[in-house]
This record gives structure tokens, C-alpha cells and sequence, in this order.
């Protein structure tokens, strides 16, 4: 993602979250890979991973996990532009 290939991170996050579904990195891929999206201009794939990643995580918050508030900025922001 650093060199700004997001369709690539984005599957790749992808194929590590379907490789390993109970992992310990699916709640930090599932951030990552709506933020590629989010980069790649995909707001409907990064709205539909953010309410994949509430669903499998429904105990996190914005309290306990910070980048969940930066995904949802991203998706606001996207969406009213």
C-alpha cells in the first residue's frame, strides 16, 4: 500500500483475511482493506468491508480501536462528495 497500488493491497488483505478467517490480523485487515478501497475510489466495496468488520467485531469501538473512526471518516467523506 505504501507505493500507492491499493487494487493490490486490497486483495492481498483480501487473500490473508480468506487464508486465515480466525487469525489474530483479520480486525487490522479488514481496516486496511477498507482504506485500499476507500484509496482506489470503491466506496461501496469499503462501506461493504467496514459492515463485514462490525459484524465480525462487534465488541471493538472507536474507544478501543482508533482506525475504526479513520475508516468511517474516509467512507463519510467519499460518500458526501
Amino acid at each position: 500500500m505504501n507505493s500507492g497500488n491499493y487494487t493490490r493491497a486490497s486483495a492481498l488483505y483480501e487473500q490473508l483475511i480468506s487464508r486465515q478467517p480466525e487469525g489474530r490480523y483479520v480486525e487490522q485487515s479488514l481496516l486496511e482493506t477498507a482504506y485500499a478501497q476507500y484509496k482506489n475510489e470503491e466506496p461501496a466495496k469499503a462501506l461493504n468491508t467496514l459492515t463485514r468488520f462490525e459484524n465480525n467485531f462487534p465488541a471493538a469501538s472507536i474507544w478501543t480501536t482508533p482506525s475504526i473512526c479513520a475508516g468511517w471518516y474516509c467512507l463519510a467523506k467519499t460518500s458526501l462528495s
